[in-house]
């Protein structure tokens, strides 16, 4: 079940673009053009998260749809007010003054269901007025609108890795590929998608052992790049049957050492970046994030934990 705030959000960016316009001026967010292009492309797709953060989280999303509801809740009262002049700090409302003395005219004669429906009116422009009179105020979704506008601003880089990593796997002519990364989206970036119908069982991919990053593969290609690397591979090798720290050494120096000269970059460039992390990645949650969304879970002590050492 979705929130009654992402249709307002859908129908006003595809349908509203004054609106879009107006609420997001003078803010850093892409146009109004840019991000309706992103739900279009987003519906073309065919996913369903996509379509969720393209079409109704994009940024600004949350503040668009406060000025939707403020409009709207002004037009209600301009209709209750019958003429009125329009008066929205409730501290000085001339038709709220009039529903509360019909109110206590009702108790005093002991109309009961009468003062109920007063009561509820009153409470009713209480919340109209709230809304036709709110302003900008920090809101949870602060972070995910940040979030979102850093995952859109690295799309077109992201999606020309993807592009790189393809070339790259084509290279090694693997005798079975019925998988290619696509992005995802919604924090998870990059997954792995079926080129074809597969039957459960069906083997979707075969790597041969030239295609693995291991032990093995490290050593030969510190051969040829280093002989200093290799001599620490080695020795790393001898004193580990895991070969975790060969591996650990081996990729810090690809990604950070030799970095596009790497015969791995188009894989490593895949992996995401420490910024991408922060983002969404538990392990740099504050600690009030901590408590609001994993309390009670053992996430939650191992996070502490982790943080803290």
């Amino acid at each position: 079940r979705k929130r009654a705030s992402d249709s307002i959000a859908i129908a006003t960016l595809l349908l509203d673009d004054n609106a879009v316009a107006l609420e997001t001026e003078g803010d850093s967010f892409p146009s109004w053009s840019v991000l309706k292009q992103y739900c279009i492309n987003a519906i073309n797709s065919g996913d369903v998260e996509r379509i969720e953060i393209r079409c109704a989280r994009y940024p600004g999303s949350d503040k668009l749809v406060r000025g939707v509801l403020r409009k709207a809740a002004r037009a209600l009262i301009r209709e209750d007010d019958s003429g009125i002049e329009m008066v929205i700090d409730s501290g000085n409302d001339s038709k709220m003054d009039q529903l509360r003395s019909q109110l206590l005219e009702a108790r005093e004669h002991g109309k009961e269901q009468l003062a109920i429906a007063l009561q509820f009116r009153i409470e009713e422009r209480k919340i109209l007025v709230s809304v036709a009179n709110s302003r900008e105020i920090p809101h949870d979704d602060n972070r995910l609108d940040q979030s979102m506008m850093h995952l859109r601003s690295n799309e077109t880089e992201l999606d020309e890795s993807i592009l790189e990593f393809k070339a790259f796997v084509e290279t090694f002519g693997l005798p079975v590929n019925k998988i290619e990364p696509k992005v995802v989206g919604n924090g998870i970036r990059i997954g792995a998608f079926a080129t074809e119908f597969l039957n459960v069982g069906d083997a979707y991919i075969s790597l041969p052992p030239t295609a693995v990053i291991g032990v093995d593969t490290a050593l030969a290609h510190a051969s040829k790049t280093s002989p200093d690397l290799e001599f620490l591979l080695r020795q790393y090798s001898k004193q580990q049957r895991d070969g975790f720290n060969v591996l650990l050494l081996f990729l810090l120096h690809e990604r950070f050492v030799l970095g596009k000269k790497s015969v791995w970059w188009p894989y490593l460039n895949l992996l995401p970046k420490v910024s991408d992390l922060r983002d969404f990645h538990p392990l740099f949650f504050s600690e009030q994030e901590i408590d609001k969304y994993l309390a009670g879970s053992d996430v939650r002590k191992c996070i502490y934990r982790y943080q803290q050492g």
